[in-house]
Parts: C-alpha cells; sequence; structure tokens
C-alpha cells in the first residue's frame, strides 16, 4: 500500500519553469480568491500538454 501512494505521488509531479512561476501564482491566487478554478486547471493541464509533447527533451 505505501509503495502505491509514494508511485501515484511521483507521479503526479509537475514541473514549473522559472519563467512560469509568476503566471502560475497568479491564477493560483485567482483560484484562491475568486474560488474559480478553471484558469488554474488550464495552466496546468497547458503544462502537461506541454511536457507530454517533448517539453523535457533537453534533459533526456
Amino acid at each position: 500500500m505505501e509503495q502505491d501512494i509514494c508511485r501515484s505521488t511521483i507521479m503526479d509531479l509537475i514541473i514549473i519553469r522559472l519563467d512560469q512561476r509568476v503566471d502560475y501564482y497568479d491564477v493560483l491566487d485567482l483560484a484562491h480568491i475568486t474560488m474559480n478554478y478553471g484558469p488554474l486547471m488550464k495552466f496546468v493541464s497547458d503544462l502537461v500538454v506541454e511536457l507530454e509533447g517533448g517539453g523535457l527533451s533537453v534533459l533526456d
């Protein structure tokens, strides 16, 4: 059971580049203040798409 929790945590990591962090904190703050999580979910989903599309190929 403990291994499943660790594996799930590792699989859920998303790398936010330094140049994206201000935008991330802006949408995170907006979600907290307005309880509208749409912009935050879009931001995170765009990051996932970018990473799946080879955004980390430099690190391979």
